[in-house]
């Protein structure tokens, strides 16, 4: 008999699946990690290796390209529209300990957006630690969401 505990906030479905050692979040696997020091330690070793820079255009490349199931999954079944979408997105990562996303500007036929994280993880994450490689993970999703609401490419600085 599994023994599976859901909760919701911010719109969220979390599933904790104890019998099989499963977390999800809007039916996807997911899995928590400690950021610092766990987390810091891996990515670290990952950043020395290859070079600040490489690491994190690394990053964004390869978190942009898991934004088919936040932009399926989440962005259009939360609200009739990408700005109100995008938001509740934002509430749903929040739940999940990523941040706090604003939106304040949003000009679908310029394909320009303005997007702030308060408090994001990656930045606690090297808070105190000499290193200065920024969220390049929270930019690859920015990336990757935006390119598929606007239809094309996106960069974020």
């Amino acid at each position: 008999m599994a023994d599976v505990h859901q909760i919701v906030l911010n719109q969220v479905p979390i599933d904790w699946d104890l019998t099989n050692g499963e977390l999800s979040f809007f039916g996807l696997p997911s899995v928590l990690f400690w950021a610092n020091t766990s987390m810091y330690r891996m990515l670290k070793a990952f950043a020395d290796q290859i070079g600040t820079e490489m690491f994190e255009l690394l990053m964004a490349h390869e978190s942009s390209k898991g934004t088919d199931e936040d932009y399926n999954a989440m962005i259009t079944q939360l609200a009739d529209n990408f700005p109100e979408g995008f938001l509740a997105w934002g509430r749903a990562v929040t739940t999940a300990g990523w941040g706090l996303f604003e939106l304040p500007e949003y000009n679908l036929e310029r394909k320009h957006a303005v997007v702030r994280v308060k408090n994001p993880w990656e930045l606690k994450m090297l808070k105190g630690t000499g290193d200065h490689w920024g969220c390049p993970f929270l930019q690859g999703k920015l990336i990757g969401i935006f390119s598929h609401a606007f239809g094309t490419t996106c960069w974020a600085d």
